[in-house]
Formats: structure tokens, C-alpha cells, sequence
């Protein structure tokens, strides 16, 4: 992203992770995000970051579909906290997701996503 965003503030654009064989409007960091080459970056803070994901994953090379009858996608998003010394840990701290939910039809462009919904949530 160019510059973070605030609470409640979606934009219109779509970072896909997959696209024609390279991700289109993010970079992709196949490191560990807790590498001494991404926490020494000024480039990258947290408000910076956007972890997108494309689902189903490719079988093999091919890249899969979900049939109109499927009628339930359930996700599951875990998160490990590593302790950092220099970051000291609040008394129930709390953590904000933007989310955004879109779709793509089969035939679309690669970069033609629709979104379906979005929402702020504080857990």
C-alpha cells in the first residue's frame, strides 16, 4: 500500500496475490515477516501491511474453481504474536481487521474482483 489507511476506510483496490503469474498491487514477502530484513525496513510498518489470500489454492499447477454449488466457504485466520522486547505488551490489547470480501467470475480478467462485502472488527 501507498500510504496507510484509517478505521473504516476501505479502498477500491483489489492486492491479489495471484495473478497472471505474478501479484498484482502488493508485493509479495515470502520471508518470515519476523526476519531482521523486514523489521529493519522504514518501508514496511504494520499499517502497511495487507495479507490477501485467493482461495481455492492451485492443484498441481492448475489453477481451480468453485462450483455455484458450493454453498458454504468457512476460513479460519490464526495469529502467532511474537514477543518483542523493544514492544511492550498492553493489558488486553486490541486488534483491528479491515476486511473485504469480493468475487471474480470465471471468465473475468484476473484484476476484475466485485466486492461482496467489507467490515471493521475489533477483537
Amino acid at each position: 500500500m501507498d500510504r496507510p489507511l484509517g478505521i473504516d476506510e476501505f479502498d477500491d483496490i483489489w492486492h491479489i496475490p495471484r495473478g497472471n503469474g505474478k501479484s498484482i498491487n502488493c508485493k509479495v514477502i515470502d520471508s518470515d515477516l519476523d526476519s531482521p530484513k523486514i523489521l529493519n525496513d522504514p518501508n514496511i510498518t504494520p499499517n502497511h501491511l495487507v495479507f490477501a489470500f485467493q482461495a481455492p489454492l492451485p492443484k498441481d499447477g492448475m489453477i481451480l474453481d468453485y462450483s455455484r454449488w458450493m454453498a458454504t466457504l468457512n476460513a479460519v485466520l490464526q495469529l502467532d504474536i511474537a514477543f518483542m522486547r523493544k514492544n511492550p505488551m498492553a493489558q488486553n490489547p486490541k486488534l483491528t481487521f479491515e476486511v473485504k470480501l469480493g468475487y471474480r467470475n470465471k471468465w473475468d480478467p484476473v484484476d476484475k474482483w466485485t466486492l461482496l462485502a467489507n467490515s471493521t472488527e475489533t477483537r
